[in-house]
């Protein structure tokens, strides 16, 4: 199977856990392409290394000339590599007809074999419901509902980007660099989720939807909803840690966070994640200030139960 992910020196650990995922659930050949554009050769290096066990051809793609003298808009969440998937239909070799594109922060713990291999019917893509499919309009910006719902109405479904299968052979030479750059000057740039919405823009009459609960479980939903580490390793193929990441311990974390924490297991740079953890962990002040906060509750709550006990004394002396 082909799968692309984009991504940069920083996230360079967490894209060797994915890949490993993809590669370990999915035994056979599989051609990696990684789109960038700051990844030197040790880097390669040390993502082929990481993926030695297994039968994988990995083929850096550098993108840094297509989108140097551009503008992309960017934030602290949203980082250029969030564009490059746009120009995948450009840059993959002809004899690609299809491929995965993932997100660095999902893991693959079952085989996707048989996705791989249906008939698009006629799309560009499969992709599935964003968010567990829990968006309501209102949950949109006002742009996404000028650009999206007033141009689709009743027939519009929102998808996520994160977990991808392209149509490469029939997007390529349609869905340019250039078309979609074309597509975000419509928007007057003004993407809350820059590539998903163009994404959603270009496609959205042209996807064919799959199961999110299969595809693109979101973890932090799902575990509200009711999902356990059990249930999600027998019921879901691909689970994407949206938002709150399982590497980073700010965050507050849930079970099936385990799930990404057995495959980086496997990994090379599995004790160099768990030091970063733990470093993260010991200068964390959350955890100091909700102790704090807890203390304070204590204390409040056993001057409640003593104020109570001194009027029940009260009422029995009369």
């Amino acid at each position: 199977m082909n799968v692309a992910a984009s991504f940069n020196k920083k996230y360079l650990n967490y894209a060797i856990v994915m890949f490993t995922s993809f590669c370990d659930s999915n035994l056979g050949h599989n051609n990696i392409f990684v789109m960038h554009s700051e990844l030197d050769e040790a880097d390669i290096h040390k993502l082929s290394k990481a993926l030695e066990g297994y039968d994988v051809d990995i083929s850096p793609i550098d993108v840094s000339a297509d989108i140097s003298t551009l503008r992309l808009p960017t934030t602290t969440v949203w980082s250029n590599e969030i564009y490059y998937r746009l120009l995948l239909p450009d840059k993959l070799p002809g004899s690609i007809d299809r491929l995965f594109y993932l997100d660095v922060d999902v893991i693959v713990h079952g085989s996707l074999k048989e996705l791989y291999e249906s008939d698009f019917d006629g799309a560009d893509l499969m992709a599935c419901a964003d968010s567990n499919n829990t968006s309501t309009v209102d949950s949109f910006t006002n742009k996404v509902k000028e650009m999206l719902f007033y141009r689709f109405k009743d027939d519009f479904k929102y998808f996520n980007s994160g977990v991808l299968l392209l149509n490469i052979e029939k997007m390529r030479g349609v869905n340019t660099f250039t078309s979609y750059l074309k597509a975000m000057e419509e928007w007057n740039y003004e993407m809350a989720a820059p590539d998903q919405d163009i994404l959603n823009y270009v496609h959205a009459d042209k996807v064919k939807f799959i199961s999110w609960e299969e595809y693109d479980l979101f973890a932090r939903l799902a575990y509200k909803a009711g999902w356990t580490y059990q249930s999600a390793k027998e019921k879901n193929k691909i689970i994407h840690f949206a938002g709150d990441k399982p590497w980073n311990f700010a965050n507050t974390h849930f079970e099936l966070e385990k799930i990404w924490w057995d495959y980086a297991a496997l990994t090379p740079v599995y004790t160099e994640l768990m030091e970063e953890f733990v470093e993260s962990a010991m200068s964390n002040q959350h955890l100091e200030k909700e102790a704090i906060r807890i203390n304070s509750d204590i204390e409040a709550y056993g001057k409640a139960i003593d104020d109570a006990k001194a009027i029940l004394d009260k009422f029995a002396s009369i």
